[in-house]
């Protein structure tokens, strides 16, 4: 007897055909409504945003370096993600009013609806965390700006540079993976939780690390920033006062100096004066 033969690209249409999708709850249509109000508030001035960051490019391109041309670059990603998320959301609660204001239960296609309902909502919320993925390559891309330029100016050593630098692109590149993980698989929690397949109560805290993650990868990365510089700038302060010293001592040295040589001076020219004037003694006898 041969064993039935596992198709894995059904898996999925089996899925979601065994769920219940009587099942969960959908917002109400007060909350859908002003998250669709507040969705649009900030299409329309991220829109602005992007529109200025454009603009500024093209009438600054010819005179803008690569890093500056790479920093609108970022930034005007970070903008495009959060639009997109926005579009998913106005997607979601969308959908969302239409349902509320029949009786969606009795819909003969209502598993396509939850269907929709779910994946816009995971994408909604990906790209939502996935702009702190942004922030963090950002304030990477601003730190290496910073030494950089802290470094041509003479404001650190090359040691100083090389080590922070290069430290701060690894911690970067590692919590940015380490983040972007996290994200992943709180998108498969969120699919789960809206699909009734998974309790809220297991999600909302894998929600709270996230944050809690992100909040200590950013403290983390000021301490790794600052106390490099901090001790770069101890260094030059000491050096400062070494050097205002010794030109101290070598300053009171020159004009203790230069006083005992007036002294010797003048000793030599009263000794000179008084010769003379003997001398015009003796002459006038």
């Amino acid at each position: 007897m041969t064993e039935p033969v596992l198709d894995i690209f059904s898996l999925p249409y089996t899925l979601f055909q065994t769920i219940n999708a009587t099942q969960g709850k959908i917002a109400d249509a007060n909350e859908n409504i002003a998250s669709l109000s507040n969705s649009a508030f900030y299409v329309i001035v991220l829109t602005v945003l992007l529109a200025v960051l454009i603009g500024y490019y093209i009438k600054l391109r010819e005179e803008m370096k690569r890093k500056q041309t790479v920093l609108f670059f970022l930034t005007g990603l970070l903008v495009v993600v959060e639009l997109a998320a926005l579009f998913f959301r106005i997607v979601y609660n969308g959908t969302s009013v239409y349902m509320n204001g029949t009786n969606w239960i009795a819909f003969p296609n209502l598993l396509d609806y939850r269907i929709v309902l779910w994946v816009f909502a995971v994408f909604e919320n990906s790209l939502s965390f996935g702009a702190i993925v942004t922030i963090t390559i950002i304030i990477g891309f601003l730190q290496d700006l910073f030494l950089t330029t802290a470094a041509a100016a003479g404001a650190m050593s090359k040691k100083a540079y090389i080590i922070i630098r290069w430290s701060l692109f690894a911690f970067n590149m590692i919590t940015g993976g380490i983040l972007g993980i996290i994200i992943l698989l709180n998108a498969i929690l969120n699919l789960l939780v809206k699909m009734t397949l998974l309790n809220r109560t297991l999600a909302v805290p894998f929600q709270i690390v996230l944050l809690c993650i992100f909040f200590i990868v950013n403290v983390a990365n000021l301490v790794v920033f600052t106390v490099p510089l901090w001790n770069e700038k101890s260094d030059q302060e000491a050096q400062y006062h070494v050097r205002n010293r010794s030109n101290s001592v070598s300053s009171s040295s020159t004009t203790s100096s230069y006083y005992h040589d007036k002294k010797e001076q003048n000793a030599t020219v009263s000794t000179q004066s008084m010769n003379q004037e003997m001398h015009d003694e003796a002459t006038k006898v």
